[in-house]
């Protein structure tokens, strides 16, 4: 019964694609309601940028994104963000009186464009899953949240692998 429940789930259920076509067939299409994709990969190899430019991309198609990031400042994301959507180089904007005004003023008017965006960005130094539920709750109360991403999941100091990871995934569910 239950098998048959997903069968019929899988009729109506829509994929949430991440703006990368390769990605997207790699989930079978995109992200799916109710699943949990991990991203994984050696430090520096740029999960936090794919993270940013799939919120980026979910964000343009206004559907609500928690963000949970654990290793950067909220600031420090955005301003990955902000570089992404200008189509800038990071140290453009970290070197913001350094830039033209031309240049100044398309990244003030890409903050004001990316502060309609639907996303929830908290970057509270959380270290238990128990606040990733939370973070999580409470941005549902507020927010019909469409897909949640945790920056740096291995780093809660209750995360015990992947039986772990079931567990959180079918909580999230």
């Amino acid at each position: 019964e239950e098998y048959y429940a997903a069968l019929r789930n899988r009729l109506t259920a829509v994929k949430i694609g991440t703006g990368f076509s390769e990605l997207d067939a790699r989930l079978t299409e995109g992200l799916a309601p109710g699943n949990m994709s991990v991203i994984a990969a050696r430090p520096g190899m740029g999960k936090s940028a794919l993270g940013a430019n799939i919120i980026r991309h979910l964000s343009r198609q206004g559907i609500q994104s928690l963000w949970l990031t654990y290793e950067m400042t909220a600031v420090s994301q955005m301003d990955r963000l902000v570089a992404i959507e200008a189509g800038l180089p990071l140290t453009a904007i970290l070197r913001l009186k350094d830039m033209d005004e031309e240049k100044q003023e398309l990244i003030f008017h890409t903050v004001e464009r990316i502060k309609t965006w639907p996303i929830i960005l908290d970057d509270r130094r959380v270290v238990y899953w128990r606040d990733v539920l939370a973070a999580l709750t409470r941005s549902q109360r507020d927010a019909d949240v469409r897909v949640v991403f945790v920056d740096l999941f291995d780093k809660l100091a209750d995360f015990e692998g992947p039986d772990q990871a079931h567990i959180m995934s079918r909580k999230l569910q």
